[in-house]
């Protein structure tokens, strides 16, 4: 039985081989380099000095790895063998095929020039890279991407094209909104029932809930109540439509 303890050193993966290098343990010798080339690594250093046992089936595995590291345009470095392990492959003239030193610092110095690579899987297109920063430059375009913006009271009288305004007043303890009178419209409003009338405005109904100085209109679009001191044209606060209010009997 084979154990492969890891730790990695920058690019360079280095791995202690604990116990034996034999038949039974060969193939998952060879999957684990496989795994590991995909990884995207280059460089790994094979601590011997654990490694208790290793069988022609386990010296095959290392001339093979030795080859399709090569071919990989990788490399691996045997370190620290025991005394019999290395008569042995003395005896086999693979001493000087297989790369060997002697310690740690010199098996790292030999892989240094073996950079890890990214996998193709993980790789990012330019063209990816360029679409992830032209949207982290470019604005919100949607509305519910772009930040919200309130207006303020002067872009409201802007956009609605008026002048008008309304004054906030606490009434019964609820805020409410008193329009002010708004300008004459550039066409005068003819009397009710005139001939000349070529658009009836909505005219707001007063509600008689109260005796009040004021009274207690409601908006004939959205039905909200306001309060008004005299007749004119409105712009109602709530749903800005605009009206008349032609007045009653007022004290």
């Amino acid at each position: 039985m084979l154990e492969l303890n890891t730790s990695a050193e920058k690019d360079i993966l280095v791995l202690e081989l604990e116990g034996a290098l034999d038949s039974l343990s060969a193939a998952d010798f060879r999957r684990y380099f496989r795994q590991k080339l995909a990884e995207g690594f280059r460089a790994f250093a094979l601590d011997c000095l654990c490694l208790e046992y290793i069988s022609s089936a386990g010296i095959a595995a290392l001339i093979e790895l030795h080859t399709q590291l090569s071919a990989a345009k990788a490399k691996m470095v045997l370190y620290q063998l025991s005394t019999e392990t290395r008569q042995l492959l003395r005896f086999l003239g693979l001493e000087q095929k297989l790369p060997i030193v002697d310690d740690y610092d010199q098996a790292i110095a030999a892989l240094a020039g073996y950079p890890r690579v990214i996998p193709e899987k993980d790789m990012v297109s330019p063209d990816e890279l360029r679409l992830a920063e032209l949207q982290e430059k470019t604005p919100p375009t949607s509305i519910s991407e772009a930040p919200e913006k309130k207006e303020t009271l002067e872009e409201q009288k802007q956009k609605n094209g008026d002048d008008s305004f309304f004054l906030e007043e606490k009434i019964g303890g609820t805020k409410t909104f008193e329009p002010k009178l708004a300008p004459a419209p550039s066409q005068s409003l003819a009397a009710p029932g005139s001939a000349t009338t070529k658009q009836a405005i909505p005219e707001a109904q007063e509600l008689k809930l109260r005796e009040d100085p004021k009274k207690l209109i409601s908006c004939p679009n959205c039905h909200a109540v306001l309060r008004v001191g005299v007749p004119g044209d409105y712009l109602c606060p709530a749903c800005r439509f605009r009206f008349v209010y032609r007045g009653s009997a007022l004290t």
